[in-house]
């Protein structure tokens, strides 16, 4: 039988399938590596002077089985990102769905709006029940409002929400909270010394369905009198212009880009005129804070001031 002796951790790149024994001397681990499992009582007769001379013998494990772990793992961790992009976007045009229903109805033939998003949410493999329950949310009656939640390390955030049940909702977003290092605030208004008040409108695509430049966009700004203009990507990297306002102005200078561009989305929203730079620990729990709120169906959208 062949052995090789080697330090904890080493890779073995020459045995098909080999047994693997970890004892201590000193404070020093070794393995010995045995190339097959047909001498079993052989290898523990020899691992004999070892236990005798007090040394302890720590483990039997399959290098292969360890590896198939390691790989099982990783491959885990790739599906759920892959899940959740999937998630975020059939979310995001279900709440596109249920607006435009709302804004002029249900038909697609009458609503020009929703027949352009079910067009697009198709192109994107978005799933017809996902669409459907979308239509039939747009004609129920919902609450629409804000939440203000104080965050690990001192961030604030602001959840817009548009839900049915507003006591469940704020059930599972204390629980998420909690699991965080996160509070709910029970009053509102906190947000003014964080953040400023601003009309957000996203534009996807110029009239006629050209890609939007951002040269262009500046122009385009300034003609409508938006403050700012943005250019970003959404979740299948497709880029799209953001324009930032003053609130009060939302409608008008939406109107003035309709001239120019498809216009996605018009809302007001909240830019944060403070921000916070959180511990590794902090923008740990952050991220896992911010990615199970944004999970939950009423959260439309998510504001936060970390750096």
């Amino acid at each position: 039988m062949l052995f090789s002796v080697c330090c904890r951790n080493s890779v073995m790149m020459n045995f098909n399938y080999f047994l693997c024994r970890q004892f201590i001397i000193g404070n020093r681990w070794i393995s010995i590596f045995s190339q097959s499992f047909k001498n079993e009582s052989k290898f523990q007769s020899q691992m004999i002077f070892l236990k005798s001379n007090k040394f302890s013998l720590y483990d039997i494990t399959s290098c292969r089985q360890m590896a198939g772990h390691a790989k099982w793992q990783n491959i885990k961790h790739i599906k759920a990102e892959k899940d959740r992009k999937k998630q975020i976007l059939c979310n995001r045009y279900a709440r596109l769905v249920a607006l435009a229903v709302r804004e002029k109805g249900p038909d697609p033939k009458i609503n020009h709006k929703l027949a352009t998003i079910l067009e697009d949410a198709k192109k994107n493999n978005v799933p017809s029940s996902t669409l459907e329950n979308a239509m039939k949310t747009g004609n129920k009656k919902t609450k629409i409002g804000t939440i203000e939640v104080l965050g690990p390390g001192g961030c604030f955030l602001v959840l817009d929400y548009e839900a049915e049940n507003i006591s469940t909702m704020r059930h599972d977003i204390k629980v998420i909270c909690k699991k965080y290092s996160a509070n709910m605030l029970s009053t509102e208004g906190r947000w003014r010394a964080v953040y400023e008040q601003k009309g957000i409108i996203k534009a996807v695509s110029e009239l006629g369905g050209q890609p939007v430049d951002a040269e262009k966009a500046l122009d385009a700004a300034i003609e409508a009198g938006a403050e700012e203009v943005h250019t970003k990507g959404d979740e299948n990297d497709k880029t799209y212009l953001e324009f930032l306002c003053a609130a009060e102005d939302l409608h008008k200078i939406k109107k003035e880009l309709e001239r120019h561009y498809e216009i996605e989305e018009a809302y007001i929203g909240y830019i944060p005129s403070t921000t916070v730079k959180l511990s590794e620990e902090d923008l740990t729990l952050a991220d896992h804070l911010l990615e199970e709120l944004g999970d939950l169906q009423e959260v439309v959208r998510i504001y936060e001031n970390v750096q």
